[in-house]
């Protein structure tokens, strides 16, 4: 599935605006970037998007990782 580069760069910004200690899930970040109903293309780009916006930080609506989180960097501890 081809992701929009618009949507792309909007999921990357929101994402890069997360505060150290709180979480967003992957639904209420596709619903800020303009497309609520595109959760799944929001864990599409973070899996494989920039490693160096913090991911952690993103979570499944339930408030767990996504199973396949592929980086644990140093102090990210999965629940």
């Amino acid at each position: 599935m081809e992701v929009n580069d618009d949507f792309r760069s909007r999921v990357y910004a929101l994402v890069a605006e997360i505060p150290r200690g709180k979480v967003m899930t992957y639904g209420q970040l596709a619903a800020l970037a303009g497309s609520p109903y595109a959760a799944r293309v929001v864990g599409g780009i973070a899996h494989w998007g920039d490693p160096n916006l913090p991911w952690q930080r993103v979570v499944k609506k339930d408030g767990s990782l996504a199973e396949g989180y592929p980086v644990v960097r140093p102090g990210i501890k999965k629940p």
